[in-house]
């Protein structure tokens, strides 16, 4: 696709213009790649709840916007100075796009690049300080990471990989999400142990990414905990060993029985909520660590007994993501070993246009697993 006929198409983008509020389909300009940038035609987005805490105002973020933070899809232009990969390639990108430049991307730690956090989670913008994305009157667009519930997405040329040919092209969009973050956590944050045992609090997507590469990395015992039966059952399917249901169930008891009275190495909370954090914190053994993984909603804090954290040496660790530049390519050989596979997570799909549903059902409880939204012009196999 020439530049010439990048700027004479239009492209279907789901846009958030208040919060609380809906997203709503419109018609944008197709964006063009800077330097050190690569043009993607999207194939799928996943639908993450961080976006739904944008939607619900319960994160804040400049309007109006382009959500979506996990995407798919296939190389369609470069940007000035990237000469890979190829035009036609299907990729995946994760939600942390690191510069690369920054003194957390020089240390190798992408999770922490200044650049993301500093100009496109706070201003909404690229690299450059400038959105690609406008409105057909010229007026500008937020891009939460790449802004990929849209047909099109610039994404820097650090946060592009090539998908291996054993990798579904919708459902992979969710390995750079719901599965980066749980490797991070499982490999940096928690840095799991074989024999270990751990517990999972909250099934949702990254719940369920969590017991999968907890399992890859030679876990135990792997222990579910939620409120409904059927993610439990799904987290059953995907690798937890016990689950537990914490409506019906005296959590911190259960988990003791089913532990030798001792607790877990490591509890993972993946929801974002001060009950299942103190949750959390609670069934660890002494020694143990609690990894925190779910985005709270505003300023939301949790109780923690500080003499027992103190006495029995415990730890808290926070965990956002994993490191793009090294972490993706090991998580994408990983899925295509069959170590995870992204494709057993996905359980609802949802057009472009029906975006807002996708995230009114999340909103409701209603997804199990992960949804993604597929664009239409992929469905339909063409291209610009």
């Amino acid at each position: 696709m020439g530049e010439s006929t990048v700027k004479s198409q239009m492209m279907s983008a789901a846009i958030l213009d208040r919060a609380p509020g809906a997203l709503r389909i419109e018609q944008i300009p197709i964006p063009e790649p800077r330097a050190g940038e690569v043009l993607v035609s999207v194939a799928a987005c996943g639908v993450c709840h961080t976006d739904l805490h944008v939607m619900k105002n319960e994160v804040a973020f400049p309007l109006p916007a382009v959500l979506g933070h996990e995407i798919s899809g296939s190389v369609i232009a470069l940007g000035p100075g990237v000469t890979a990969p190829s035009p036609g390639t299907r990729v995946v990108s994760s939600f942390i796009m690191p510069c690369g430049h920054c003194p957390f991307c020089a240390a190798g730690r992408d999770d922490l690049c200044a650049s993301f956090f500093g100009l496109n989670r706070l201003k909404g913008v690229l690299y450059d300080g400038t959105s690609r994305l406008r409105r057909a009157d010229g007026s500008p667009l937020a891009m939460y990471s790449m802004a990929g519930l849209a047909e099109f997405a610039v994404v820097p040329a650090t946060d592009v990989f090539p998908l291996p040919s054993e990798l579904p092209l919708l459902e992979s969009c969710i390995l750079g999400c719901a599965l980066f973050t749980a490797y991070g956590a499982v490999r940096h944050a928690a840095d799991l142990k074989v024999g270990e045992r751990v517990a999972v609090v909250a099934a949702g997507g990254v719940g369920l990414g969590i017991i999968q590469v907890a399992r890859a990395f030679g876990a135990s015992q792997i222990i579910a905990i939620d409120v409904r039966d059927d993610r439990l059952e799904t987290a059953r399917r995907l690798g937890a060993t016990d689950v537990v249901n914490a409506t019906t169930t005296d959590v911190l008891q259960k988990v003791r029985d089913i532990t030798d009275g001792r607790g877990v190495d490591v509890a993972f909370e993946a929801l974002g909520r001060p009950e299942t954090f103190e949750q959390a914190f609670e069934i660890i053994r002494d020694g143990g660590r609690m990894v925190a993984v779910g985005i709270a909603a505003g300023k939301a804090a949790a109780s923690i007994e500080i003499t027992r954290l103190v006495r029995r040496g415990l730890r808290i660790i926070g965990s956002f993501g994993a490191r793009t530049r090294t972490d993706m390519p090991e998580i994408l050989r990983l899925a295509a070993r069959g170590a995870f596979r992204p494709e057993h997570m996905v359980t609802r799909r949802f057009s472009l246009d029906d975006a807002d549903a996708a995230y009114q059902a999340l909103a409701k409880g209603e997804i199990v697993g992960r949804a993604i939204v597929t664009t239409e012009r992929q469905r339909a196999g063409t291209s610009c």
